[in-house]
């Protein structure tokens, strides 16, 4: 005969006491992973949206995704520079986004402006996706959102979202070009304003020390190559032509670690 063991019926659970962990469940993950996490963007987004795009694809298409995800949102959209302003200052608490092809003027110029009207105003600009200008210029300018025209839905959705809870946000593209477009900059600067680097001033220090080549490079694990090219433009960053100007120079200077 086998015997039935009753473990079942020792971790039976009575309906009172699942009603009591539904209960904690759900105000577990109400509390922990508010309704912004769980439906996305659906809570932090303005009620009112203005759209000045001048192509009627992308002007629509927006309106279009917008519409589908917030349907309780108004937007209103026009497609001449000259109705900004004046739909602007009737809505000032709008969210605005326009792109740069409709603007006439310099987008700094429009946004003070705007700024005269609303100066806690939220903006959102599209802009080409290889025109690095436009891009800096909105940024100097203040712009909260950068997107481009190949921005997918989600993306664009995410950026509408961060920019009404009082946060800048870009689209991938326009950052991938932002970094770009810095470190085309420092290339660009001349060798002599360039920073030094945390490893050229490792090295200094050392030199200052009376270290040689070979045993600077066993302290930093480097090769002694590698060292004498970091000499060579730490002469050509301060414009000095030995190292004895070098240890000169790093023993005036405070901001060079040579403790």
């Amino acid at each position: 005969m086998v015997h039935k063991s009753n473990a079942v019926d020792n971790c039976s659970v009575s309906p009172a006491s699942m009603n009591r962990l539904w209960l904690f469940t759900f105000w577990y993950f109400r509390i922990y992973y508010p309704l912004t996490d769980i439906y996305s963007f659906s809570v932090m987004f303005y009620d009112h949206i203005l759209i000045a795009i001048q192509s009627d694809i992308h002007r629509e298409g927006i309106c279009s995704i917008i519409r589908n995800h917030y349907p309780d949102c108004t937007i209103q959209s026009i497609s001449k520079c000259s109705e900004i302003v004046d739909l602007f200052s009737k809505y000032p608490q709008a969210l605005c986004l326009f792109s740069t092809s409709l603007i006439e003027v310099q987008i700094g110029s429009l946004l003070e402006e705007l700024d005269e009207i609303n100066r806690h105003k939220r903006t959102v600009l599209m802009v080409p996706a290889t025109n690095s200008e436009k891009i800096e210029q909105a940024l100097r300018a203040g712009i909260n959102g950068l997107f481009t025209q190949h921005c997918s839905s989600e993306e664009l959705l995410k950026i509408l979202s961060e920019v009404s809870s009082d946060k800048n946000s870009y689209s991938r593209i326009v950052s991938e070009l932002m970094m770009k477009n810095y470190r085309k900059k420092q290339y660009q600067r001349p060798e002599s304003e360039r920073p030094i680097t945390k490893r050229e001033s490792e090295v200094l220090s050392l030199i200052v020390k009376g270290f040689t080549s070979a045993e600077i490079a066993k302290k930093l694990f480097i090769s002694p190559r590698t060292v004498e090219t970091h000499r060579c433009n730490l002469m050509r960053k301060l414009k000095l032509k030995n190292t004895a100007a070098l240890v000169r120079f790093a023993l005036q200077e405070k901001n060079i670690g040579t403790s």
